[in-house]
């Protein structure tokens, strides 16, 4: 986004033009990946002549003509914010959500929605009504869940940032598994009006881009974080060896690479339960939340939800109370372990996920979000960073929680281990 700025003001290129390329690129390489939803040309480009009148007179805002796109469960006025639900689709939104007025404000231009799974609830960003995302780095691959559409616009360049719930790693899951950057603060310090509920003990939003310095400048703009906390002089933690199992040898092998890195080795703690069981617990948490939510949307609509769908809700629902019970205790121990683990000044390393991008119609590997979501459990800001990428160049990522409200000190040290990775690199195999 610097470099854009830079280009604009020297005249190397204008707001105009670039938002004509973006939808240029987008109506070439979308019917391939199917990640956007609706596209709002008149409102970008609206935005794009705004945008160029002020860059012209170097009155740039700090997202000027940045093309930012929204997961389809946040509101965009005059758009649908369906999360992905068909019990949500021809509803447009009356006015935007926070989060988009802030980047308007600052500048952005919002080209449109994406592509998630039902509520920002599935594995692999296959809609029953929207289809199939894929993910550019590799033909006929999920981008992951559920929130895929968005990570992987980013990931092919159809836009600079995305922004989307993140509830469970909706967001962050499929940024590791498209080889790319997404940051969820902590809770609460981006705005969530407008955002589609799912769970609101859970939700929060979470921003993906191909740069740290693209992701920062995101952030700055949205909520500027508490810049002292960078100077904490800061310690490591890692999950006990036997909870870190049963993930992809390519996997294992990178994250062990990613410890050898840190300046010193990290500190080992466990959780009270394995982390399967922490993910049928969370996810059911979730179904239920999501249950006491649609109401409000009346019987006829309710009844429009897919056979999959309403099965999990009913799942969750039919689950005997002491065994609802056990599921929050267990949620709220591993909350407690992970904050103490963070205390105020250590990062906790983890996986992003198990294993690599599958492809679609394959067997999904169900502990895909174990990693990411012990960060919505803990209520922990958390920073996804690519990691490299296997013989076949699909990427593998790696997952940085911090204690709340040390975004800054995350961001830094996300930065140092990102500088000795080097673990990014552009999708090859199409593009």
């Amino acid at each position: 986004m610097i470099g854009l700025r830079l280009a604009c003001q020297h005249g190397q290129t204008d707001a105009v033009a670039l938002a004509a390329h973006m939808f240029d690129r987008i109506d070439r390489m979308n019917p391939r990946i199917n990640v956007f939803v609706e596209l709002d040309r008149d409102r970008a480009m609206d935005s794009a002549h705004g945008s160029a009148a002020r860059l012209a007179a170097d009155e740039g805002r700090p997202l000027e003509a940045a093309p930012i796109a929204m997961a389809a469960d946040i509101a965009i006025k005059g758009l649908d914010a369906s999360a992905g639900l068909s019990a949500r689709r021809g509803m447009p939104c009356e006015a935007d959500a926070d989060v988009v007025a802030r980047l308007t404000d600052a500048g952005a231009m919002i080209l449109g929605t994406l592509n998630m799974d039902e509520a920002r609830a599935g594995l692999s960003t296959n809609n029953p009504w929207a289809g199939r995302s894929f993910n550019p780095h590799c033909d006929g691959a999920s981008p992951g869940g559920g929130s895929g559409g968005a990570a992987a616009a980013v990931a092919a360049g159809l836009c600079m940032a995305a922004i989307g719930g993140d509830t469970l790693g909706a967001i962050r899951t499929p940024a590791a598994l498209c080889g790319i950057f997404a940051f969820r603060p902590t809770p609460g310090m981006l705005p969530t009006g407008g955002l589609v509920p799912v769970s609101l003990s859970l939700d929060a939003l979470a921003i993906a881009t191909r740069s740290l310095d693209d992701l920062s400048t995101v952030l700055n703009a949205l909520a500027p974080p508490d810049l002292s906390t960078a100077l904490r002089k800061c310690r490591f933690a890692a999950l006990d060896d036997g909870m870190v199992t049963g993930m992809a040898p390519e996997v294992s092998a990178h994250y062990d690479y990613a410890l050898s890195l840190l300046p010193e080795p990290p500190a080992r703690f466990p959780l009270p339960s394995g982390l399967a069981r922490i993910r049928q617990a969370a996810r059911l948490f979730v179904m239920r939340e999501l249950a006491a939510t649609l109401p409000e949307l009346g019987e006829e609509r309710c009844a429009m939800l897919s056979e999959t769908m309403s099965a999990r809700m009913s799942e969750a629902l039919s689950r005997k109370p002491a065994l609802d019970e056990e599921d929050q205790q267990l949620l709220r121990l591993t909350g407690r372990a992970l904050r103490e683990a963070a205390g105020e000044d250590t990062i906790i390393v983890t996986p992003a996920c198990p294993d690599v991008a599958p492809m679609h119609g394959t067997v999904i590997n169900q502990g895909q979000q174990d990693f990411t979501l012990l960060a919505d459990v803990g209520g922990l800001p958390s920073i996804i960073i690519p990691a490299g990428r296997t013989p076949g160049k699909l990427p593998v990522g790696l997952q940085l929680m911090g204690p709340q409200g040390s975004e800054a000190m995350l961001i830094a040290q996300a930065r140092m281990l990102n500088e000795r990775l080097r673990g990014y690199a552009p999708p090859t195999s199409w593009w």
